[in-house]
């Protein structure tokens, strides 16, 4: 065997450059609801984030969307069962949702078809092959069925004309594109993490609220991450609770990491 490669065999490995992984993105929009709206400005936060996600730490991002008419409970079930695995999968949902039989998470309600997928099947179906890290975000109510007739989600609430905005940065005259994430932080968060990452929008019995500029947070978890994404060293712990700190005292939004 050649010296070269023989020395080369017996250096230490960590002299060798970790791969970072991939992201594989499940997007799951309801845009046949009467929260079209603010729902279309979720897809396009979400798209900008993903690229920017690429873009900031040289991670590559695929992607599978949901939406319109394509969404049911079949279709989401088929897909989920038929996943490959992946080293790290971003799970993201916007619409419509209530309180399910969990003590904790919701159920997403599908307009088009009238259709309830409670969240804790979807947790189930990472638990045979588990992705190295995995963040699950679900930007909806978790209250009442009943109250859905309410279309609680379509108010026009506070922030979305100064307040909670102006808490997070987020006013209109604040673009959100671009927005840099460069910095170790991101990076940091999404290599160096492992285990499940549940967040929803709102705790049981509460709403998830969203307006002009879109869902609130899915808008608070974002800003949450742009701060996050100098330091060196954050934590996802750190992110979830400013994100929570945000949304306060509109809704309540709940998480838990599990790892």
């Amino acid at each position: 065997m050649p010296l070269l490669l023989i020395a080369l065999l017996l250096l230490p490995t960590t002299i060798f450059p970790k791969e970072k992984g991939s992201i594989h993105a499940i997007l799951v929009y309801d845009t046949c609801s009467d929260l079209n709206s603010p729902v279309q400005k979720d897809v396009r936060h979400i798209s900008i984030f993903l690229k920017e996600i690429e873009r900031s730490t040289g991670i590559k991002v695929s992607s599978q969307t949901l939406d319109g008419t394509k969404l049911c409970a079949h279709a989401l079930r088929s897909y989920l069962c038929s996943l490959d695995h992946h080293e790290i999968v971003f799970f993201y949902y916007s619409g419509h949702g209530h309180q399910s039989q969990s003590p904790l998470w919701p159920s997403l309600y599908f307009s088009s078809t009238k259709e309830s997928f409670p969240v804790e099947n979807i947790l189930a179906s990472f638990e045979k092959k588990p992705p190295r890290l995995t963040l699950l975000l679900f930007d909806c109510c978790n209250n009442s069925y009943p109250l859905l007739q309410n279309s609680l989600k379509t108010q026009i609430v506070p922030y979305s004309v100064s307040k909670g905005s102006s808490k997070i940065g987020l006013q209109q005259k604040h673009s959100f594109t671009p927005f840099s994430l460069k910095g170790p932080g991101l990076t940091s968060l999404l290599t160096k993490t492992e285990g499940t990452i549940v967040a929803t929008g709102a705790e049981p019995g509460c709403a998830s609220y969203a307006g002009a500029h879109g869902s609130l947070f899915t808008l608070a978890f974002l800003a949450a991450i742009k701060n996050a994404a100098p330091k060196k060293k954050p934590s996802w712990e750190q992110v979830l609770k400013e994100t929570q700190l945000f949304c306060h005292p509109y809704q309540h939004p709940t998480f838990r990491i599990q790892k």
